[in-house]
């Protein structure tokens, strides 16, 4: 098992022993949420416990070729298998692929790309709109009424810094010399 899914069992053991020996409140609140993990990817105790896990073929689902290559080095990273991933896949679906997984790979494959796949939707969105503004690819600048600034976050703030950074590092694109090539 890899070091990530040990990780992840480590967790679930903890939120085990929180369910058995919490105090007040604590014991229901974990004791449900560990139900609630178990009862969502079908899984038991022994699954989780079990040390050498078995491996069924399980579906994964994603969206394009981005997410595609994303599922893939998710399953990569979390299974410890390198070199790719056998998979099986029907013919004519290209969103999803059959891939041999213990429950607890599957549980933490399912958790890992969904969180990788927000983060990097957010990072395709800064680079659209760095490569936008590298490019010049907008309308002239409105007249400014003397409506102030809207105060930003520092979040916010953050993220205008991440994008002018992007921004600055890519080379734009030559369009005049595209014309005359």
């Amino acid at each position: 098992m890899s070091a990530i899914s040990e990780a992840l069992m480590r967790r679930i053991s903890k939120i085990k022993a929180l369910a058995e020996r919490g105090v007040d409140g604590e014991q229901a609140a974990a004791q449900s949420m560990l139900e609630n993990i178990l009862a969502r990817h079908n899984l038991t105790m022994a699954d989780i416990e079990d040390e050498k896990p078995v491996r069924h073929w399980v579906e994964v689902e994603f969206v394009g070729k981005h997410e595609r290559t994303l599922m893939t080095q998710v399953i990569c990273k979390v299974a410890g298998m390198s070199g790719g991933v056998p998979i099986r896949q029907r013919k004519g679906t290209r969103s999803r692929f059959y891939v041999e997984l213990s429950a607890a790979e599957h549980v933490e494959v399912e958790f890992i790309f969904e969180l990788m796949r927000t983060a990097l939707a957010d990072e395709f969105d800064k680079t659209l709109t760095a490569f936008i503004h590298r490019n010049r690819l907008f309308g002239p600048a409105r007249d400014k009424d003397d409506a102030p600034e809207p105060e930003r976050t520092p979040e916010e703030r953050a993220r205008l810094r991440q994008i002018a950074a992007m921004a600055e590092a890519m080379n734009p694109v030559n369009v005049r010399k595209a014309i005359t090539a």
